[in-house]
């Protein structure tokens, strides 16, 4: 798949898989949105971003969040801006005990991992067809 000119949107892109994704993304010319919960870790991918000289936007967006995702697909789809790759890199982890688990942590597990997971592909409607899933 030829990347340059392509539009890239990207989940969890603040930092590790998902920031070096956004880079090498951008790299191959791709136009990137990187999004993430965490603004200042954003405010780290636009620095180098400018440095580098590399066509990467951001926008902080909590995958969890139904409302604020739709918004943003919404938003991307009336400016003509869908993405042709997206990927849902958004995820966390958690080592401990299956019965020492808390059920609050459980929950965030879910609703972070496996929910927000599903958001983009809910955004189907907007004209996202093709969504990759990163996990380790």
């Amino acid at each position: 798949m030829k990347i340059s000119g392509k539009r890239a949107f990207i989940t969890g892109a603040a930092s590790g898989i998902g920031k070096e994704t956004a880079l090498v993304l951008a790299q191959a010319g791709a136009d990137v949105l990187a999004t993430d919960i965490s603004r200042e870790a954003l405010a780290g991918l636009e620095a180098q971003a400018a440095r580098e000289n590399l066509a990467i936007r951001t926008a902080q967006l909590d995958v969890t969040n139904r409302a604020a995702y739709e918004t943003l697909a919404a938003g991307l789809h009336s400016a003509g801006q869908m993405p042709h790759i997206a990927v849902n890199n958004a995820g966390v982890v958690y080592i401990g005990s299956l019965f020492e688990t808390a059920p609050a942590t459980w929950e965030r597990l879910l609703n972070i991992n496996v929910m927000g997971s599903s958001m983009a592909a809910r955004s189907s409607g907007h004209g996202w067809r093709k969504v990759a899933r990163l996990a380790a």
